[in-house]
């Protein structure tokens, strides 16, 4: 069983700790992030490697919250009702676990005087199962023995709890916060959970992350239902290889055979051919964490801030202080520097030489253009996680969407196909006699390495054929033309669905087909279309 982790904390400007904090996750790779005081806005929103982000910006300065979520996780948005005039910024996500959703609701109170009344309308929509964590900015000695006196909110909220069967997870006087001017530790920083996961949960200070508040880790024995990543395989294709792929080919069989039996002999030897002599990639998604951005200055600068944190932590004097704040501002320096000269190396890769594929690349990484990995579709009220069901779900979306009524009678048809048959019968232009091996040659001297289709035949299998298959493709590919007859698998489809950025994910019209069809069909569909502009 794989315990929810999870992760929540007061950034103070996610935008300033980005790199920081990038790597801080991506050496975790927890569940579910609850982020307070984003400080981002609408124009730019940061994209995280394997997460999906649940936004809610604040308009003006400061503020604003986010939740990420793994991908991997089947998450929803939950619709919070807001108090009326309200201080408080709020917003909630529901996790499938096993049979049932855990909710998850992200709070921030920007240092203002929140009413029992507000405190309890949220509190109570926590509901049976779930837990209401962020920086409450709310002192109070059940969670703080250091000090004397509640303040309003504290007691607001103590008093709301009255009400609402919720039980403090966060630990007594636990240091979540320290004033960088005078090393004064606070508990703003609070995780209430319901009764039947309190006894599952445990909670932990993080390491600093250059806030003035602290990472804190949540981690719940619970099953979370974690959606199979999975992906197509592709070829892993050697140089050094192709005599031992062509060796592995089987021999040209003597016998005549028919259009489909001609092209089922071909894609199988070639297909047992390429798999006896190249690897394949596996069919499940690995996410590569990138760090490469992190350099040992990083690493040194940031090293010392923490420590003298923690010496701060321990002595809060003035002295320790001072240098706590010159350390933060060093790793600061630091941290803005490498990334001046990150984003300047990464633009100089794009040059005039530069391929068109990599330069759309770079931009839509730089314009955070995120592009979901593995949404669950919704279908009613009922979300489809089951890869076999979705497939069936877009093949009658899209069967639906792209049916054309055949409206040409019976009689115009029939009539239709005499014409054509007499007038093949009767013209013997030049573009109408066989193919030559020249023909075959030429465009497969020009084919990409495009994707291949159901029968997985890569086109790079095609172009490093020997002569004697070259013919025997050609043999085929007159037949074709002569018979008028097309090998079965030739009109077979593979369907990938491709999401509509900005589109809401998991419904099917968000999502448009691309149609890969086999290659040797597509390098046939080439040399027919060369001849049109003879």
């Amino acid at each position: 069983m794989n315990d929810l982790q999870i992760i929540f904390w007061n950034s103070r400007s996610l935008s300033n700790k980005l790199f920081e904090f990038k790597k801080y996750i991506y050496t975790r790779k927890p569940h579910i992030v609850c982020i307070q005081e984003s400080w981002l806005n609408d124009e730019y929103l940061p994209s995280f490697i394997n997460y999906r982000g649940y936004f809610k910006n604040r308009v003006g300065r400061a503020g604003g919250i986010l939740i990420l979520a793994r991908n991997d996780l089947i998450t929803e948005d939950i619709n919070l009702q807001i108090f009326r005039n309200g201080k408080l910024e709020i917003q909630g996500i529901k996790i499938k676990i096993y049979t049932d959703y855990l909710n998850i609701i992200n709070l921030y109170n920007p240092n203002q005087i929140v009413s029992q009344a507000e405190f309890k309308f949220y509190l109570e929509q926590v509901g049976n199962k779930g837990l209401i964590l962020g920086d409450f900015n709310a002192h109070h000695q059940l969670w703080n023995r250091k000090i004397h006196h509640a303040c309003i909110s504290g007691q607001n909220l103590v008093n709301a709890l009255a009400y609402i069967p919720l039980q403090l997870l966060t630990t007594e006087s636990m240091p979540t916060y320290i004033d960088n001017r005078t090393g004064n530790s606070s508990t703003l920083d609070l995780c209430f959970v319901t009764p039947n996961i309190f006894s599952k949960a445990a909670i932990e200070l993080g390491e600093d992350c250059g806030s003035d508040h602290c990472p804190i880790h949540v981690q719940i024995e619970i099953q979370t239902t974690i959606m199979k990543m999975k992906t197509r395989r592709k070829w892993k294709f050697d140089k050094d290889l192709w005599n031992q792929y062509q060796d592995s080919l089987i021999p040209i069989p003597e016998e005549d055979l028919n259009i489909n039996d001609m092209n089922n002999f071909v894609t199988e030897s070639l297909f047992n051919a390429a798999e006896s002599t190249f690897g394949r990639t596996k069919d499940e998604i690995t996410f590569k964490y990138n760090n490469s951005w992190w350099t040992p200055d990083c690493e040194r600068a940031t090293r010392e801030r923490k420590r003298l944190k923690a010496i701060l932590r321990r002595s809060p004097t003035p002295e320790n202080a001072a240098m706590m704040r010159a350390a933060e501002n060093e790793a600061k320096e630091i941290i803005k520097q490498v990334k001046k000269d990150k984003w300047k190396n990464y633009i100089n890769e794009i040059n005039s030489t530069s391929p068109v594929g990599q330069v759309w690349k770079k931009i839509n990484k730089i314009n955070s253009n995120f592009k979901p990995q593995n949404s669950p579709l919704s279908v009613g009220n009922n979300l489809i996680t089951n890869n076999l069901e979705k497939v069936t779900i877009f093949s009658e979306y899209f069967e639906n969407v792209f049916q054309i009524q055949d409206t040409m009678s019976y009689q115009l048809k029939t009539q239709i196909d005499i014409e054509l048959q007499t007038a093949y019968l009767q013209v013997q232009d030049e573009y109408n006699c066989n193919y030559s091996l020249t023909e075959i040659q030429n465009t497969l001297s020009n084919l990409k390495n495009t994707a291949p289709g159901i029968d997985e035949i890569h086109n790079s299998m095609i172009k490093q054929l020997p002569d004697t298959y070259i013919e025997y493709l050609l043999k085929l590919f007159n037949n074709v033309w002569n018979h008028g007859l097309v090998p079965n698998s030739w009109k077979i489809a593979l369907l990938i669905p491709i999401y509509k950025f900005g589109k809401p994910e998991r419904l099917p019209e968000s999502y448009r087909p691309i149609s890969l069809l086999p290659c040797i069909g597509k390098l046939f569909e080439r040399m027919v279309g060369s001849r049109l502009y003879w």
